[in-house]
């Protein structure tokens, strides 16, 4: 299923703008890469942190890493770089957040200031910005979370800059795609796994891995008669 390209505009337009905003729709549709591209074409800088179940909030500060002698150092994390420099920092996957990291990105988003975890406290640039991504409605966030975000905007489907990257054959895939693609057996998820497996293990091997041996073959099969029109 593919995305509109007044969606893809308005995040061309939002990317850069110093609105805290949300991302949201089904998983495979682009979000995190296209707001990577946009936030390149604008030459602004990126600093992302993906997250996990596991992800601590202070990750978005601070991270610890040995210098050049060994010794344990403590380094600005995505959201302070971002918020020194007035980059972007991108949250992917904000409704896996649990109460630790929701916490720290209610600081993070606060637009007069933001207090570090040893007790310094920054002034965000004027051009700072929070990117969220989620799979799901913001209806379904925490509401304080959900307040920090002045911009919420639907990506249903891929969008086509997002398209234009991909190999032909993944292309024609997803243009087969039904409108009811979630769920589906051939959904933008799966497309996306493949691709990523086809780059190491080429495409036969990957759709077969992806869909099952009797589904690959039959989609490997598809894609050779296209090739050869």
């Amino acid at each position: 299923m593919l995305g509109s390209v007044e969606t893809q505009n308005r995040i061309f337009q939002i990317v850069g703008s110093g609105e805290h905003c949300i991302l949201y729709g089904e998983p495979g549709t682009g979000k995190s890469s296209f707001v990577r591209k946009a936030s390149e074409a604008a030459g602004i800088s990126l600093h992302a942190l993906p997250i996990t179940r596991g992800c601590s909030g202070q990750s978005l500060f601070a991270l610890i890493a040995p210098d050049s002698k060994g010794m344990w150092q403590r380094l600005d994390g995505p959201c302070t770089r971002a918020a020194r420099e007035g980059g972007i920092l991108l949250l992917d996957d904000l409704h896996v957040a649990g109460p630790d990291v929701e916490s720290a990105i209610y600081s993070a988003a606060d637009r007069h200031s933001i207090e570090l975890p040893w007790g310094e406290v920054i002034t965000p640039h004027t051009r700072y910005q929070v990117i969220a991504t989620s799979n799901v409605g913001p209806e379904k966030l925490a509401p304080a979370i959900r307040s920090r975000f002045a911009i919420e905007i639907a990506v249903n489907g891929i969008l086509p800059q997002t398209v234009e990257t991909m190999p032909a054959w993944a292309r024609n895939l997803l243009a087969s795609l039904p409108d009811s693609a979630p769920g589906a057996p051939i959904d933008t998820r799966n497309v996306w796994a493949s691709i990523r497996l086809a780059q190491k293990f080429g495409r036969a091997t990957a759709l077969d891995l992806v869909f099952g041996t009797a589904q690959g073959k039959e989609i490997e099969t598809a894609c050779l008669m296209a090739e050869r029109k």
